[in-house]
Formats: C-alpha cells, sequence, structure tokens
C-alpha cells in the first residue's frame, strides 16, 4: 500500500521500460497501482479496521455481530466461531453485549475486524480495556497473523507493547509521519530506550 503525502512521482519498471507515474496529493494505492478512490468496495474488503471506541448493538450478542457481518461478507458459520474463537469469546457468543466487559468488547471488536480475513489490518489502540491475560492473548493474536502474511498496522501509545508486538516503529506528530525506522535499528539507536527516544524525537 502507497499512501502519498504530497505531490510526487515515482518509478516503475515493466519488461526493462521505465514508466513514471504522476502521484496526486493525498491518494492510496494498493497493490501497486490500485487507487483506493476508484476501486473503494473491491479494496474495503481486503482491509480491517478497529477504531478505539468501537460502537456496538447493546441488545444484540456477540455473535448476532458477527451474524451481521457475515450478511455483508458470506463467509459462513465456520468463519463466525473461528473469529470467536479466535479472541476468546466462544464461551461469552450469546451474552448480550450490553453485559460485556471492557474487554469483551474489545475482544469482540478485533473479532469483527479479522472476520473476513482481510489482507491489511488497522487497529487502534486495539489493547484498551484489557486485563494482563487479554493483553497476552491479543498480542500473540497480532504477532500470529502477521506471521500469516497479514500487514498490521497498530496505532498506540504503549510503547513497551509496541517494542514487542512491532517490526517497524513510525511515530506522527501532527497527522505528519517524522520518523521511519525497523525495530532492530531504533533499538541500537536508544539502548533499549524507546521511551526516551520517542520523547527526544518529538522534542
Amino acid at each position: 500500500m502507497h499512501i502519498n503525502y504530497k505531490n510526487s512521482k515515482y518509478h516503475e519498471y515493466y519488461r526493462n521500460q521505465r514508466f513514471i507515474f504522476y502521484v496526486p496529493l493525498h491518494t492510496i494505492y494498493y497493490e501497486g497501482n490500485k487507487e483506493l478512490k476508484f476501486n473503494r468496495n473491491e479494496l474495503l474488503h481486503k482491509i480491517g479496521v478497529l477504531i478505539e471506541k468501537p460502537c456496538y448493538y447493546d441488545n444484540l450478542t456477540g455473535l448476532d455481530h458477527l451474524k451481521y457481518l457475515n450478511y455483508f461478507y458470506n463467509k459462513g458459520t465456520e468463519r463466525i466461531e473461528y473469529a470467536l474463537s479466535k479472541v476468546g469469546l466462544q464461551n461469552a457468543k450469546n451474552k448480550k453485549v450490553k453485559n460485556y466487559s471492557t474487554g469483551m468488547k474489545q475482544r469482540l471488536g478485533i473479532a469483527m475486524a479479522v472476520f473476513h480475513d482481510p489482507e491489511i489490518l488497522i487497529l487502534d489502540e486495539p489493547l484498551n480495556g484489557l486485563d494482563p491475560e487479554g493483553i497476552y492473548d491479543v498480542r500473540n493474536l497480532i504477532v500470529d497473523m502477521n506471521a500469516e502474511g497479514k500487514t498490521v498496522l497498530l496505532s498506540s501509545h504503549s510503547l513497551s507493547e509496541v517494542e514487542k508486538i512491532c517490526t517497524h516503529i513510525g511515530i506522527l506528530e501532527n497527522g505528519q509521519l517524522i520518523f521511519q525506522d525497523n525495530i532492530q535499528n531504533v533499538r541500537k539507536q536508544t539502548n533499549n530506550d524507546l521511551e526516551s527516544f520517542f520523547l527526544n524525537i518529538i522534542s
């Protein structure tokens, strides 16, 4: 996925021929040449999202929420059960969401994000409200999904968890990407003190 924040051009080669593409401001390309604006339905089916404070239907069960998604994605009952078991909600699937704890709601949001087997996952503060066991489970879930070949974009203020989970990090300030590198290089620069490094970057 290529996200462009300024007018620019990039080079692409095909059969030893060079083509120059001019990329407009604020465009998103996926798989090299598919612009989100013109391939919205196709590309959104390849993306799963968990926002920081997702909204649910309080009088529906966790199972009902995934059945609702299944109307759009048509993945079947096996995929519903898989998503629930993946986040540890199989024993609470018939409980109404209004009776879920904060951590259970967070797990449900993750189940909904991964339900349609997306290639890219965008997770905004996925560890919010989780107890230590939940943090451990979700951390391993994210690592497992990456090992399956999925790209996971994780937004978090928990630097310790970022260091445990991420292979690459980027630092945003006022909507601008001001730093980006792989975690190994960052560790070398910081002597394993990511917090001090972060504060130095944004100061």
